[in-house]
């Protein structure tokens, strides 16, 4: 239990902003979770142009915070 609460505290976020709207996804699960969010936003939002084959646009701009 104590190894699993010093693994969370080290973990770092990660973070993914649109460069069309500005909405920002922030997850400490990491860059696929980013891009699953970012393919639901793109589908709702931006009539679905990001895929997982074509998701390196989204993975150069995830940041770690």
């Amino acid at each position: 239990m104590e190894n699993q609460k010093k693994i969370e505290e080290t973990q770092k976020m990660k973070s993914f902003t649109c460069p069309t709207c500005g909405w920002t996804v922030i997850t400490p699960f990491g860059d696929d979770d980013i891009i699953d969010h970012a393919i639901l936003h793109s589908k709702q939002h931006h009539s679905g142009g990001l895929t997982r084959s074509n998701a390196e646009a989204v993975k150069k701009r995830i940041k770690d915070i």
